[in-house]
């Protein structure tokens, strides 16, 4: 299932939701991709029900989704342009840590 994960507690509330159902064996999360994947004998739905009682935008891969995290080069994005107050603050905090 394609599930939103905004940190590690939302990935423990998705194990804890889906621990009370008999015949799951595992449930393996990947933050990364924003994936679950529940390994066992049980309903679908009911399943993608109790993910979605705690993160409504859980869903199911679609065949037609092959790329689930598109890739962005980091090098190629430019990097936002800091206003003389926060260059200042920058520097300041940098200097006051060292």
């Amino acid at each position: 299932m394609k599930v939103p994960l905004y940190s590690y507690g939302c990935e423990k509330k998705i194990k804890k939701a889906l621990a009370r159902f008999k015949g799951i064996y595992s449930v393996s999360v990947e933050y990364n991709l924003q994936k679950v994947t529940v390994w066992g004998i049980c309903d679908r739905d009911s399943v993608l029900a109790a993910v979605r009682k705690k993160r409504r935008e859980a869903r199911f891969w679609s065949e037609i989704e092959t790329d689930p995290v598109p890739f962005v080069d980091v090098a190629t994005v430019p990097m936002p342009e800091r206003t003389p107050r926060e260059k200042k603050l920058f520097l300041w905090k940098r200097n006051k840590i060292h």
